[in-house]
């Protein structure tokens, strides 16, 4: 089972370019994405997905994929072990009709998912990888529009 959904060809961070962000701006984002991948590490280790669903945005289905497979490893009794995602690098590439468009190089430690009984069922390997993000404005605050695996 992937960590995240493959993106959907409407909900694809790879959107026309157009003009970058202003400076202050792009740090409040980058803040912003690695406040949001501390709040998934959280989630990983606790089944609650409140924290990164309450900053990413409706539409954004990847984000409830996520939250949905994680809520399901602690039904009734089940928990993870591992699953920290550490954020390598945050890097702006451009603004698009559905955000403002970022990678994200993680690396992911290894998970071992274990079900009511305590019995060893999924083990993920741990991994590098990019993920992409587009993020919209809601007020003062950056939420997630929508996350993709590139692979």
């Amino acid at each position: 089972m992937p960590k995240v959904a493959p993106a959907s060809e409407s909900a694809s961070a790879s959107e026309s370019a157009s003009p970058e962000s202003p400076v202050s701006a792009r740090a409040a984002q980058e803040a912003a994405l690695r406040d949001y991948f501390a709040a998934i590490s959280e989630a990983i280790s606790t089944g609650d997905p409140s924290g990164f669903l309450a900053a990413s945005s409706n539409q954004c289905q990847n984000c409830r994929v996520l939250a949905d497979n994680l809520k399901a490893a602690y039904a009734k009794g089940g928990h993870i072990e591992g699953g920290h995602w550490s954020v390598n690098a945050v890097e702006f590439q451009r603004r698009a009709p559905l955000g403002m468009v970022w990678n994200v190089r993680l690396h992911t430690s290894k998970e071992r998912w274990y079900n009511s009984s305590d019995r060893l069922v999924k083990v993920v390997r741990p991994s590098s990888l990019v993920v992409g993000l587009a993020l919209v404005s809601r007020g003062p605050n950056w939420q997630v529009r929508e996350l993709r695996l590139n692979t």
